[in-house]
């Protein structure tokens, strides 16, 4: 089983609304949207800086998809995972489709590992599978997985 745990996307969106364009984005929306998500991404901040990261984990830090190509080629396998299952949290997908950027690409908050079984903080998102095949399936199909250096 494949499992993430943590927000997509989180860490890179904080550095974007620092930036001129971010700082515009932000002072349109209103007033409720803003504070909701002050809170709430501070919460995520809090626990993942007293979460300790597993030994076989990959960090977020690269964006979604890189960790995911990184836990693949680590452990020499394929998966099938599914794209609804990745989906960043509905504050995390607003700012980014304001901004003009993929959530999955960007740095997030967490990790990404196998496990058997998904711990309290884990979420399943897909299977590992016997080939080397990496596929995303989502609505429009399945897709596979480009390595890091064609554009992830």
């Amino acid at each position: 089983m494949i499992v993430l745990a943590g927000e997509a996307g989180l860490a890179g969106l904080l550095d974007r609304l620092k930036t001129e364009e971010g700082k515009q984005v932000w002072d349109r929306l209103p007033p409720s949207f803003r504070q909701g998500f002050t809170v709430w991404a501070q919460k995520q901040q809090e626990i993942w800086q007293r979460a300790e990261m597993p030994e076989d984990a990959e960090a977020l830090t690269d964006g979604l998809f890189q960790a995911l190509w990184r836990l693949g080629e680590r452990y020499r396998t394929g998966f099938r995972i599914q794209l609804e299952a990745l989906r960043p949290h509905q504050y995390v997908i607003e700012l980014c489709e304001r901004l003009n950027v993929n959530p999955y690409r960007l740095p997030g908050l967490g990790y990404a590992a196998c496990r058997e079984t998904a711990g309290e903080r884990e979420r399943a998102v897909g299977a590992e599978t016997p080939d080397r095949a990496r596929i995303i399936e989502g609505p429009a199909g399945e897709r596979f997985l480009a390595p890091p250096e064609r554009g992830y």
